[in-house]
């Protein structure tokens, strides 16, 4: 029995439909991992199988030092997924910083599954709040997720600059630190459902 009218799918939207049938579910795969940034490095990457970017969504483990470095150009780290084979760690200081472990899961959808994802950055300077603007998403179906943040600021002790992101309106995201702190930059991943 049909209540109200239906509307039929076509064209892109279609194929993304039936793209799904005979899927186990929305998943298409998941790849979890560690990717470590050398002590005197300030970037480290790792390799995944390939993956189609605009069906992918990375979902960041939090990072390790290990190394008592109070210093924000040390101890902060900016995950993203750089293209279909590579994700990469940022932080702000290079020599004399410990290991960096960072933990990831990388969730790759069905096509279909997912109407748009967008991975950028919010670029603070020396401000406390910054925006960045984004493609066009519906807000009652799409989410922020914070990918982390890295600095070249090395006055101040550890946490004094913590970032966040959130999804301001269809168009921008806001980045906020507690504490203004030169040259940080957050990173985000913007995900839309249909």
């Amino acid at each position: 029995m049909r209540h109200g009218p239906q509307k039929g799918l076509t064209g892109s939207a279609l194929a993304s439909r039936v793209a799904q049938w005979g899927q186990r579910g929305v998943l298409n795969r998941i790849q979890a991992g560690t990717l470590t940034i050398a002590g005197n490095q300030s970037s480290g990457t790792a390799t995944i199988t390939a993956v189609d970017v605009s069906n992918t969504l990375l979902v960041p483990g939090g990072y390790s030092l290990n190394d008592a470095a109070t210093t924000n150009d040390a101890v902060y780290v900016r995950l993203t997924l750089t293209n279909s084979t590579t994700l990469t760690a940022t932080r702000g200081k290079a020599g004399g910083s410990g290991v960096a472990t960072v933990p990831y899961t990388v969730l790759e959808f069905v096509p279909g599954a997912l109407r748009s994802v967008q991975y950028g950055t919010v670029a603070l300077g020396g401000s406390a709040s910054a925006t960045a603007t984004i493609t066009a998403v519906d807000t009652t179906n799409a989410a922020v997720i914070f990918l982390g943040q890295s600095s070249t600021n090395v006055s101040g002790v550890t946490g004094q600059g913590q970032g966040r992101v959130v999804l301001t309106n269809a168009t921008t995201v806001t980045g906020t630190v507690d504490a203004a702190i030169n040259a940080t930059t957050l990173g985000f991943v913007v995900v839309e459902w249909y």
